[in-house]
């Protein structure tokens, strides 16, 4: 089933703690690729689960197929979430290949498609993700209205999978004011060893390349279908940095930059904190507001970051060994 947690701070690895509002699990198939209403009807009762997540979120938590289908691929779960998005004022006909699809799930078709864009990314400064979500003719009208005054809406999808051209499909549920906005918190550094999140992806393993030499590794996340690259830093102290980009639908960006030590280093990482620090120089230098947002007891690691922030510290037996950026905050 689908899972929507943070990032796992060690790359190709299971993700740590579940958000506090566990994830829908999705609207079971009945029949022949038909959706349960009953089940729907539930989903809606409590909507409160549903997690609120950013566009770019939802589509690695849920990569397109390793193969596109040669027609539609049915999403397994049909994933269930809400996201903060504004509407970009474009409508259009549903098309023939996606009336297809709702009829063959047994659903009354919408008519009408709004093109949503991702708030999230408009607010950190990267380039926002649209996709068009099929819409009855009124929530069109709806949505026209709010163009000019710019409204931020948290409106709730049901994703039904992706064609063969890997467009993906969703259904619109319901929309309101988006009020759950989190202050961005603020992050320690907005580079980790020259890279950024929205990098360009081959300018930036050109220039690694050249300052680290090939990567050591060059593999990719069996879940979200990011690419990861392993650079050697430094042998003695095994540090090593790992870049992702985005996966299949962002593969000219990096995502996430990490660096970590795996013997004892006490390499400077910024200035005012060095690899073996303890947790309360971490937290003084992150910030107070920091809590641990994962652990794992029998490892003895922790992940530390501020509520909002897209920068956040792993430790393991109480000494900082891992640091990351990454473009999706800490919820």
């Amino acid at each position: 089933s689908t899972k929507f947690s943070q990032p796992s701070m060690s790359p190709g690895e299971p993700a740590g703690d579940e958000p506090e509002r566990g994830p829908s699990r999705g609207l079971q198939k009945a029949g022949r690729g038909k959706i349960d209403q009953t089940a729907l009807q539930k989903e809606h009762e409590r909507s409160i689960r549903i997690p609120v997540l950013s566009l770019k979120y939802f589509r690695r938590a849920v990569p397109l197929p390793a193969e596109p289908p040669e027609d539609f691929a049915v999403a397994t779960d049909h994933p269930v979430f809400r996201a903060p998005v504004f509407f970009t004022g474009r409508i259009r006909p549903i098309e023939e290949s996606k009336k297809k699809v709702y009829a063959d799930l047994e659903l009354d078709g919408p008519v009408k498609e709004a093109l949503v864009a991702s708030e999230q990314e408009i607010e950190v400064g990267l380039r926002n993700i649209r996709y068009w979500v099929a819409v009855q003719p009124e929530t069109a009208r709806y949505f026209k209205e709010s163009v000019n005054a710019y409204r931020i809406f948290e409106i709730e999808l049901l994703y039904l999978g992706s064609s063969s051209d890997e467009a993906r499909l969703f259904l619109f549920s319901r929309a309101q004011d988006y009020v759950g906005r989190i202050a961005p918190a603020p992050c320690f550094a907005h580079r980790l060893m020259g890279v950024s999140p929205a990098s360009p992806a081959a300018d930036t393993y050109a220039r690694l390349e050249e300052q680290f030499g090939v990567p050591l590794r060059v593999y990719e996340d069996e879940e979200s279908r990011e690419k990861i690259s392993m650079y050697a830093v430094d042998d003695a102290s095994r540090t090593v940095l790992y870049i992702r980009d985005g996966g299949p639908e962002d593969r000219d960006t990096i995502t996430y930059i990490q660096l970590s030590t795996y013997n004892n280093s006490d390499r400077e990482v910024f200035d005012g904190l060095n690899f073996g620090d303890s947790y309360e120089k971490v937290v003084q230098f992150m910030g107070g507001e920091s809590r641990v947002y994962s652990r794992d007891v029998e490892k003895g690691i922790k992940v530390v970051a501020q509520r909002g922030s897209y920068c956040s510290a792993e430790l393991v037996d109480g000494k900082l060994n891992s640091i990351l950026i990454q473009d999706h905050p800490y919820y």
